[in-house]
């Protein structure tokens, strides 16, 4: 396990989260559901992470410096479950010209707003999930919508979340609209634990892509306020 080891009085080595970064892969496609115009996909997966290095921040929060192992740490691996989604590669083109930030922004943050809300249409809690914090270029599945169960082997949550996933983007979608911030807070798209420590979230690109999911709306060329 790795822990927060303080090295001065002004400043602290983060080597909790910041410094992993994981990645997915779907070994197999064992079922869909249709209740979205897209396809929900339930499967085998197979999560890896890695430590790459560390963040050096001041006791205030403030990033004092990133950096990278030589070597990264040997990655930790095991087979699990997960639900996804391919969102159309016209949503994506869409959002990249009116200068949103697609997948790290605005996937990452419907994921946040799909993990904690779980529990509100399943019995599960929202610490049974994952997503994709760090997506790198060249990650295989940075573009696809994609939760999976922490838990080696999986226990059902994603079973039982599949035929649910319209109710629950459904959910996001109103926890989003609903929160009069300008542009992500704990109560929408920041999530404790988040790898990325919820830095690059997009609210108004995540708005965009549950409401083009859900309604089929039609994105226009304006450019983000």
């Amino acid at each position: 396990t790795l822990t927060t080891k303080p090295t001065s009085t002004d400043a602290y080595d983060d080597t909790a989260r910041a410094a992993n970064r994981g990645k997915t892969s779907a070994s197999a496609r064992a079922g869909k559901d249709d209740t979205l115009a897209l396809s929900v996909w339930l499967g085998a997966m197979r999560v890896s992470k890695s430590v790459y290095g560390y963040r050096k921040r001041a006791k205030s929060g403030k990033l004092l410096e990133m950096v990278e192992l030589e070597r990264p740490l040997p990655p930790h691996e095991y087979e699990t479950r997960g639900v996804w989604l391919d969102p159309p590669v016209q949503l994506r083109d869409a959002l990249v010209r009116c200068g949103h930030h697609y997948s790290r922004g605005g996937l990452h943050a419907v994921e946040h707003l799909l993990v904690t809300l779980a529990p509100v249409v399943i019995a599960c809690d929202s610490a049974d999930l994952g997503c994709q914090c760090t997506r790198r270029k060249g990650d295989e599945h940075a573009d696809r919508l994609l939760l999976f169960e922490k838990r080696r082997g999986g226990v059902g949550v994603v079973e039982a979340l599949q035929p649910r996933f319209r109710a629950l983007m459904d959910a996001a979608l109103a926890r989003l609209e609903g929160c009069e911030c300008a542009a992500g807070c704990p109560s929408c798209i920041m999530m404790s634990g988040c790898g990325e420590y919820n830095e690059g979230l997009d609210k108004m690109a995540g708005g965009a892509i549950l409401r083009s999911l859900l309604l089929g709306g039609a994105m226009d060329d304006s450019k983000p306020s």
